[in-house]
């Protein structure tokens, strides 16, 4: 090799995954006393695969009572057996689960992107590291950790089903198709996904007079698979779970036409966390730039030939177009699905509640990184710069500044390389820092009993620091529970809702987080020692309590009208290496 190809071998291929494994490496390197995200994640996945790989009840009957939270919740709660992630934490500490999941992640995330890109969009050889920069890109894209490949995987999963539709496929593609529904949800995305992929083949059935039976045969066989593998979720939709659910009660806001209209603004420009693209910087303007290019492209061939059609256009330049509108219908129909348009049907068909049919969203960071591609392809072939210096690969220099800019960006927003950065509730603390392990083995050992035989709640904190430390617990955060405890637990907050509209409003309107609201508190779960917070006048129906057997009370901060309620307070816990001061109160 000569000496520039050693450097393109370098940049082309070693680059890269020196800078993916850095981007991994404070997983590793910080582990456990990195900041890491809590919102959805430590307050509850992280929660419900423990309990559930530990619960011994993996392959249990739906209807089997797990104890650990919620006083008791059934096994169909929990979701399916046939999860990598779960699988990850059969075999592994909680946290070392957690951190080989996201390495896969990301690492398939690269793979998936970089074989898409190169094999169906940015075909020219030359222009490889489009390619390879982009995927790096969207490898770096802070996926939501449970999520699994629902959106890091999507790049793989369209690259296979692009080869088999055009009858260019291996049993490779066969098996991505195969294992992909094991390690993602179709509930987040795929749903929507395969929905697109139908809407493609009916297309294409259209266009051409001919069906595709491979095509379609593949998008059935991945729906099959997640049919099995989501098998309860089935049987919960066709038959009798043995319990009504709490989302049923759901009540979705009513949004006017203004407020949709700005949600799906916002959405479009800065996406939602779950599906995060981080896009509005630098991959809405290179989008931007490239439409000018293309404008100023065909406005040139009209002003040449005085006439202009739809072949004008490059193909690249009607994928870009194709996919920004697809964008832009999936933002409006994300900003108008919590419009008052669908109040009425909502009301009648309790699915249109359920389940949350606004998630096409998890498909934008597929297409916005797609665009991204095409965008620097775009530039790459229009955008002429004059020689400044003969053998300077001006264009290369160009489009390799703006993937960098892109990565110094993701870089950036990286909860575990930005220790600054808080996630979406506020919060900014690393996994020792919020599950205390220490301080709560402490508390359970004071206790003295068995902690299966007794109920805690927990105000001013997550309950789901109690449950990882092995407590039981009447609180909790579940997606999916029976619609009964709901309005059991509400006895118990009932005297601090009525104090508090916003609260009511929460609990009652959604509920998935069944927590010991507190009017003083708000939405606030993370009350940590350095806040000296206090409530002077909690009101709770501890007769309800007791009564789902309530016995003792970890709080976060002092509860100052202890002598007139059901608490007496028997000693508080704190030390150095704990963010926490537990004040524990026992229920009489």
């Amino acid at each position: 090799m000569s000496k520039n190809e050693n450097f393109l071998f370098i940049i082309k291929k070693l680059l890269p995954v020196l800078i993916l494994l850095f981007y991994i490496l404070p997983y590793f390197i910080l582990a456990r006393d990195g900041n890491i995200l809590i919102h959805d994640n430590l307050d509850s996945n992280v929660i419900w695969f423990k309990i559930l790989a530990e619960s011994g009840s993996l392959f249990s009957n739906s209807k089997i009572i797990i104890p650990n939270m919620m006083n008791g919740l059934p096994r169909s709660c929990f979701g399916s057996e046939f999860n990598v992630i779960l699988w990850l934490y059969l075999i592994l500490d909680p946290y070392w689960a957690y951190a080989i999941n996201l390495t896969l992640m990301h690492i398939i995330a690269y793979i998936g992107m970089y074989l898409l890109l190169k094999t169906h969009f940015i075909h020219n050889n030359k222009k490889k590291l489009i390619s390879i920069g982009v995927a790096l890109c969207f490898s770096i894209i802070p996926f939501w950790p449970s999520g699994g490949l629902s959106v890091a995987g999507l790049p793989l999963a369209l690259y296979s089903f692009l080869n088999i539709r055009n009858n260019n496929f291996s049993k490779k593609d066969l098996i991505i198709i195969t294992i992909l529904p094991f390690y993602s949800s179709i509930v987040l995305s795929f749903v929507f996904f395969l929905f697109c992929l139908g809407v493609i083949w009916l297309c294409d059935s259209f266009k051409s007079k001919k069906i595709n039976w491979k095509f379609f045969s593949a998008i059935l066989l991945m729906l099959l698979i997640y049919l099995i593998v989501e098998y309860r979720l089935v049987y919960s939709l066709l038959f009798d779970t043995g319990f009504i659910s709490h989302r049923n009660e759901m009540i979705s806001p009513n949004f006017s036409i203004k407020d949709s209209v700005l949600l799906a603004k916002d959405n479009f420009i800065y996406g939602q966390y779950h599906a995060a693209s981080l896009h509005h910087l630098i991959i809405l303007y290179s989008v931007i730039f490239s439409f000018i290019l293309i404008l100023y492209r065909n406005f040139k061939i009209i002003y040449q030939k005085g006439s202009w059609n739809i072949k004008c256009l490059l193909k690249s330049e009607i994928y870009l177009i194709s996919i920004v509108i697809l964008i832009g219908i999936i933002s409006i129909w994300y900003g108008f699905w919590s419009s008052w348009i669908w109040e009425s049907l909502k009301s009648r068909f309790t699915i249109l509640n359920n389940f949350n049919f606004s998630r096409f969203h998890f498909l934008h960071p597929l297409l916005w990184y797609i665009s991204f591609a095409i965008a620097i392809d775009i530039i790459y072939i229009h955008f002429n710069f004059k020689e400044i210096k003969k053998n300077i690969p001006m264009k290369s220099i160009l489009i390799s500044l703006i993937i960098l800019s892109q990565i110094f960006f993701l870089f950036f927003n990286n909860i575990a390389i930005n220790q600054d950065l808080v996630d979406p509730a506020g919060n900014k603390n690393s996994y020792n820092d919020f599950y205390s392990i220490e301080l709560f083995q402490e508390i359970s050992e004071d206790i003295g009993f068995p902690q299966k035989d007794y109920r805690i709640v927990s105000i001013g904190l997550y309950p789901s620091i109690a449950q990882f430390n092995g407590f039981y617990t009447l609180d909790g955060y579940m997606a999916n529970y029976p619609l009964e405890y709901k309005h059991e637990f509400r006895y118990i907050i009932e005297p601090e809702l009525n104090k508090n509209e916003e609260l009511k409003n929460y609990f009652d309107n959604w509920g998935s987080r069944c927590y010991i609201f507190v009017d003083e508190l708000g939405r606030n779960y993370m009350y940590t020692k350095d806040m000296d917070k206090t409530v002077q006048n909690l009101n709770l129906n501890f007769t309800a309590l007791k009564n789902l057997g309530g016995k003792f009370i970890f709080s976060a901060v002092e509860i100052l009208n202890e002598n007139d309620i059901d608490i007496n307070l028997l000693k508080i816990y704190e030390n150095e290496f704990s963010i926490w001061r537990i004040f524990l109160y026992e229920v009489i």
